[in-house]
């Protein structure tokens, strides 16, 4: 019994200490926090007629203020109700984009808007064009990027239309709406 109360009173102090107010936010010791900033591994998507890799850069760590904005919860899902598609938990996000020629070794980069964060890279049926969408702070928005001039573009403000997917022979991009093509190059 007295062991008890012991134990009862050890853990209630502990989480007082724990919760002290006017206590700052520790960071990780700089092994740690230099080990958990590396660089990830970029992931690859290869083209349909395996020609080309679309080298895809990863975002680490989500920020503390994507992974502190409000979601609404529905049936198991997480969304984002500023943009309307799935909220930061859910989502692999990444960041850069570059083509590379398998059999020529040249490597094509993407030059993406500062901060863009992309995801659901789908390349064209030839192999030509990869579409993915892109988190903006209006919401989301189709874009295409071309293999061979490293040229993107936006396509449209998807709002609450969904993703994106290359459909048929002809690689026609189905986004929810027409739309004209709107150059966002710097």
């Amino acid at each position: 019994m007295r062991a008890g109360a012991c134990l009862i009173a050890l853990l209630l102090s502990t989480t007082a200490a724990a919760q002290t107010p006017g206590s700052s936010y520790h960071r990780a010791p700089a092994a740690i926090a230099k080990a958990l900033e590396a660089p990830t591994t970029p992931g690859v998507a290869v083209s349909p007629d395996h020609r080309t890799l679309a080298i895809l850069g990863r975002e680490n760590l989500p920020t503390i203020a994507n992974l502190s904005k409000p979601i609404l919860r529905l049936g198991g899902y997480r969304i984002d109700p500023a943009t309307n598609g799935q909220a930061e938990v859910r989502v692999q996000w990444l960041n850069a984009l570059s083509f590379k020629d398998v059999g020529t070794g040249r490597t094509v980069e993407v030059r993406l808007p500062a901060g863009l964060r992309f995801a659901a890279p789908d390349w064209s049926p030839d192999g030509s064009r990869l579409a993915f969408y892109a988190q903006e702070p209006a919401g989301l928005s189709l874009w295409v990027a071309d293999r061979d001039a490293g040229r993107r573009w936006r396509l449209e403000r998807l709002g609450d239309r969904g993703g994106c997917a290359m459909i048929g022979a002809a690689g026609r991009l189905c986004g929810g709406g027409g739309g004209e093509e709107e150059s966002d190059q710097t």
